[in-house]
């Protein structure tokens, strides 16, 4: 079920959630490279979807991750390169 995200902030927590889910698994940089775009911090709202996007991207493509995580990867990447990524 698609995640929907009504703010800048849900979205935020949504990725550094699924960052904390990646504890334990060996995956230390994919865990950073969620961290780091999740906390980026930017004058253009766009460019950070950009970094989460990139981010969730590379985490997706780079890394051996669960059904679970990869679900989340997906839904933070659709919101992330929406025309519309808040509702």
């Amino acid at each position: 079920m698609p995640a929907t995200f009504t703010s800048p902030s849900m979205l935020r927590d949504f990725v550094l959630d699924t960052a904390s889910q990646l504890r334990g698994t060996g995956c230390d940089e994919a865990i950073e490279l969620l961290e780091s775009a999740a906390n980026y911090v930017t004058v253009s709202g766009w460019e950070w979807l950009g970094e989460v996007a990139a981010a969730a991207t590379s985490v997706r493509d780079g890394y051996q991750v669960s059904a679970d995580i990869l679900e989340r990867l997906t839904q933070i990447l659709e919101a992330a390169t929406s025309q519309r990524p808040y509702g």
